[in-house]
């Protein structure tokens, strides 16, 4: 299963790489200031990927992947977010068992989701002006029991953001500062302790072995030098996710059965702010 779905997610990234070739390609002879958007596969009017409103991301923004913005409703939507304001930027809309990556320059975003049977669409957006340049069409793409993609990983991780969806846990990639010094680990003290609370730290243990339902309730912070723990930071509300934003200063943490985005100070090792995001933010991105 596990090869089965990296296999899936090379394939996507080989295509994202593809279009986003095509695209720069096909822009290469527009004037100065001026996109030229390459020939689309599909007309927008069919697509379920669309820019409904944008704004150009500045460096610590968030791209937030939620996959259940409205109640019983259908598709996804990836949130722009002004974390210093709380302000949603933009917002592009997805249809079901959306994935999401970013290139390392922020200047594309790769949106894809299913379309019918085992068709998947992939969008290529443009993050400076909210347009996308491209889309294209994946056969095969694994979303069985998948609702994110963890772009740190390379690989899809089942997480749960709604009572009707799977709801076991993997670890992801949980985040480190930008000099590599620290890492922040997603731990769980407070279940049965015939379970493993390093369930955060250990990939593709049976799931017998675990609770399926089971979510971190604070940080470990480890020197990567050392590996000794230098901290504890406790949340006030269970997560699922992080990232950190580029300073380092700042860890985001997903909430997504609170609606919500901890924002936790990683000097004063504290959480300090609760952002109310969509109906089930999941997985985000930083904008460089």
């Amino acid at each position: 299963m596990k090869a089965t779905l990296l296999k899936s997610l090379f394939y996507l990234l080989s295509v994202s790489s593809a279009l986003g070739f095509a695209a720069r390609a096909a822009g290469a002879g527009a004037p100065a200031g001026q996109n030229g958007a390459p020939k689309q596969t599909k007309s927008s009017a069919d697509s379920k990927i669309e820019v409904e409103n944008w704004a150009k991301p500045e460096p610590g923004w968030l791209y937030v992947l939620d996959p259940k913005p409205d109640a019983g409703g259908p598709g996804g939507r990836v949130w722009l977010i002004d974390p210093e304001t709380a302000k949603v930027m933009g917002s592009v809309r997805t249809g079901d068992n959306a994935d999401f990556a970013l290139s390392p320059d922020g200047s594309r975003l790769y949106v894809a989701a299913i379309t019918e049977g085992d068709s998947s669409e992939l969008a290529v957006i443009d993050t400076a002006q909210g347009v996308v340049l491209q889309r294209g069409t994946i056969e095969d793409r694994e979303v069985a029991n998948v609702l994110q993609m963890n772009v740190l990983t390379q690989e899809f991780s089942e997480t749960s953001a709604h009572s009707v969806l799977p709801n076991r846990v993997p670890p992801a990639a949980w985040p480190s500062s930008p000099d590599g010094s620290r890492i922040y680990l997603g731990y769980v003290s407070d279940y049965d302790r015939h379970y493993d609370n390093r369930f955060y730290l250990d990939y593709g243990r049976p799931p017998n072995l675990r609770p399926n339902n089971e979510t971190a309730g604070e940080f470990r912070v480890l020197d990567t030098h050392t590996w000794k723990k230098i901290g504890t930071i406790k949340t006030k509300m269970p997560f699922w996710s992080a990232v950190i934003a580029n300073d380092g200063k700042v860890l985001y943490a997903m909430a997504p059965q609170k609606h919500s985005i901890l924002v936790i100070d990683t000097g004063k090792m504290r959480q300090i702010r609760i952002l109310k995001v969509g109906g089930a933010p999941t997985l985000a991105l930083v904008a460089p």
